[in-house]
């Protein structure tokens, strides 16, 4: 299975995130790619999805939403049926609706939506599955975190359609 885990990383602190979640799939021996859609001609270029068989999506929360940017990014493309999940990162007292409302725009760009996280400085904060899910998915990596033990929760597997 190849993963592409996408991120928008304004100052740094989602890209460090998306390191530790990029190591943890390695490591479980997933086929996984990073982008990093920060600069404006990344976004600008048309990402060929077809390459990949699941997706992760990070980004951090301004004003309780996804960015501006990432939000218009995530709207170019199609997911074709195919499962993503998407992780969030900030350092304020909340996220709300981020989760919700960045689900409504993969959903109805066609992705799957099969769980999304919450990471703040020193570790997983909140996880939520997403609601069509029977059981809760998320990602432990963060070596500091509280949750342990300090392995991957979510498999390759897991994503694959």
């Amino acid at each position: 299975m190849k993963i592409l885990l996408a991120y928008f990383s304004a100052t740094g602190n989602t890209k460090k995130i998306a390191g530790y979640v990029f190591e943890k799939l390695k490591k479980s021996g997933a086929d996984v790619e990073m982008l990093d859609i920060t600069p404006l001609s990344v976004r600008e270029k048309k990402t060929d999805l077809s390459l990949y068989d699941a997706f992760l999506f990070g980004m951090p929360v301004h004003s309780w939403r996804a960015p501006r940017i990432v939000r218009n990014w995530l709207k170019t493309l199609d997911g074709c049926g195919r499962k993503c999940s998407m992780f969030f990162t900030y350092g304020g007292f909340g996220i709300h609706p981020a989760h919700y409302t960045t689900c409504k725009i993969l959903e109805e760009r066609g992705f799957l939506v099969v769980s999304s996280a919450e990471f703040t400085e020193k570790g997983v904060s909140n996880i939520t599955p997403s609601a069509k899910l029977a059981s809760p998915a998320s990602w432990l990596i963060i070596p500091s975190s509280p949750s342990q033990p300090n392995t991957l929760a979510v498999t390759p597997a897991e994503l694959a359609c």
